[in-house]
């Protein structure tokens, strides 16, 4: 049901109602007083009739009463009976007293034989319709040894109920008219404004920001249509707003070379570009669930994990032939998944040309190095001691250019994704005691001390016991050409399945900035020292690859002028 038909309906029921409940309310008292009107009148005349025939129920003349009953009731033009205390109808105005009943059981005789005025309103026999009945006790009667009944029709108050009621009617009935009407134009008043802004809101829902109401009333209407228009307007500047972000927003994610694609909480597309779009040969679609997409198993389980863990995830996923970075994190309010999708072929062959590039060259520098090397020694051993001098820098320089190119083919063969080694147990403390005596004498010559503090049971752990003595030698190499007075401490323990080992110096340390680029390739904290020492700047760079390669993870703990600790983690 329309709205206005709910109002129209509704005001003019209340009014109705009201209207009916007054008249019944009124009709209610008003046969009250009507009521009330015809007691007093029939105890008037029972006083009356008191008066004069009290003198001859005393002298027991029932015959001359009852003339006097009849004459009185023909005055009065009520209904008058008299009647002893026992229930005898001695006198009545109407019937013959003989042939009535005895009245002794009759409500308004009882209450009246107790010195009260009886009322009653009850069908009488004798008449055949309703009467009004007021019962009073003569008063000159010696403990009220006779009543004096009163009655006449009750029919009297209908009568004027129904003149009261015709009365009224037409009154009540223009009421009723006149409340529709009234109903009907606060209906309208309603509905009215309501209506346009239904019609507005119906546009705006459309997309027609546009649309005003043009109500100029002073009320709340008026007030609400003012918002409204205010509202319209605010939202059609923020669309238009929201409309350009959107478009360089589009016009961003379709020109970079990265993929991007967004997927709600339920798995489906909700966003994607331009570089996702082709790179699945355009077969995806908004709304579209990602486990339909034509993507590898590894792109699809990288998405199963986000979701699973709500964490970022990484991997390197090859779709058509090509190797991408694939990354998916959570959004902030947990409600979007972001995949981006990175091309990283050319950038991996880039890198192998170079890897390639410095191992042939590595290769190819490494013989004449070696020989150059042979050849200083023995022109060391045969020139004098000017010549000497020169000859043994170059020698030093020679051995540190050997020493890069060993490196470096030591890191080529680290970063080979072929490389294949046996993991085969190795006893760590034997090897720890092995590296130390190889390289105590080069701490006596700085005056430093090598500690090792091991546990009384062996450490055993699974790897390539070649790399991880190189992994040794580096580490405890490099803490003793840092450090200059205390010494180096190199430690083991077992821990929840795990191996760790610590190598703990006492030297000049590492500032915070150097700590997360000291296992890059060539970068060193100290550059004379490093010289100075002979250091190549990738043995770090080699620890880090010998660590990964073991499935291991690598910490440091230092601070400039503090020292430095190394803890390497294996598992077992």
């Amino acid at each position: 049901m329309r709205l206005s038909y709910k109002i129209f309906f509704g005001t003019f029921l209340t009014v109705a109602v009201t209207l009916l409940i007054g008249y019944a309310t009124f009709r209610y008292f008003a046969a009250r007083h009507f009521h009330q009107i015809l007691v007093d009148r029939l105890t008037r005349t029972g006083a009356m009739a008191d008066y004069e025939l009290a003198p001859l129920i005393s002298t027991g003349d029932f015959k001359k009463l009852n003339v006097a009953v009849r004459a009185l009731g023909k005055k009065s033009g009520a209904r008058i009976t008299v009647i002893k205390n026992d229930g005898k109808v001695i006198a009545d105005s109407e019937k013959n007293h003989e042939q009535m009943e005895n009245h002794a059981t009759r409500s308004e005789i009882a209450k009246a034989l107790l010195g009260e005025t009886g009322i009653a309103v009850r069908h009488s026999a004798t008449m055949g319709r309703n009467m009004l009945y007021v019962a009073l006790p003569l008063k000159e009667s010696t403990k009220f040894s006779y009543i004096i009944r009163v009655s006449m029709f009750s029919h009297d108050v209908n009568l004027l109920l129904s003149h009261l009621t015709k009365t009224m009617i037409l009154p009540v009935l223009f009421l009723l008219i006149v409340s529709a009407g009234i109903s009907a134009l606060i209906a309208r008043s309603v509905s009215f404004p309501i209506q346009k802004l239904m019609t507005a809101s119906q546009a705006v829902a459309k997309g027609d920001f546009m649309h005003k109401i043009d109500i100029t009333a002073k009320n709340e209407f008026g007030e609400l249509a003012s918002y409204f228009n205010e509202m319209t307007e605010k939202l059609a500047r923020d669309m238009t707003e929201i409309s350009s972000q959107t478009d360089t927003l589009n016009a961003v994610l379709n020109n970079i070379s990265e993929g991007i694609i967004a997927l709600n909480i339920n798995g489906k597309i909700q966003l994607y570009n331009k570089t996702i779009f082709e790179l699945f040969d355009k077969q995806i679609s908004l709304q579209q669930a990602y486990w339909d997409m034509p993507a590898s198993q590894d792109f699809i389980e990288l998405i199963n994990s986000v979701f699973l863990s709500k964490e970022k995830e990484k991997k390197q996923i090859e779709i058509k032939g090509r190797q991408f970075i694939c990354a998916g994190d959570i959004s902030d309010a947990g409600e979007h998944i972001i995949v981006s999708v990175f091309d990283i072929t050319d950038i991996l062959e880039v890198s192998k040309i170079k890897r390639d590039f410095v191992t042939n060259a590595s290769h190819e520098l490494k013989t004449p190095l070696t020989s150059i090397n042979g050849f200083l020694d023995l022109a060391i051993e045969n020139c004098g001691a000017e010549t000497n001098n020169y000859l043994q820098v170059v020698k030093r320089n020679t051995q540190r250019l050997i020493n890069i190119v060993n490196d470096l083919l030591t890191l080529a063969e680290l970063e080979n994704k072929d490389l294949r080694f046996d993991r085969k147990k190795i006893n760590l403390n034997l090897l720890i005691k092995n590296v130390v005596a190889f390289l105590e004498v080069k701490a006596k010559e700085k005056n430093l001390y090598l500690k090792i503090k091991l546990p009384e049971n062996q450490i055993v752990m699974r790897g390539d016991e070649f790399k991880i003595e190189q992994l040794l030698v580096n580490l405890i190499d490099n803490a003793i050409k840092y450090t200059e007075k205390g010494g180096v401490e190199i430690s083991t323990c077992e821990t929840d399945g795990k191996v760790k080992l610590t190598v703990a110096d006492t030297g000049i340390g590492i500032r915070e900035n150097d700590i997360a680029r000291i296992f890059e390739r060539f970068y060193v904290t100290d550059k004379a020292r490093s010289r100075k020492a002979g250091g190549t700047g990738l043995g770090l760079s080699i620890v880090k690859h010998i660590v990964m390669l073991h499935g291991g993870e690598i910490a440091v703990d230092s601070a400039r002028g503090s020292g430095s600790k190394f803890i390497v983690t294996f598992e077992k």
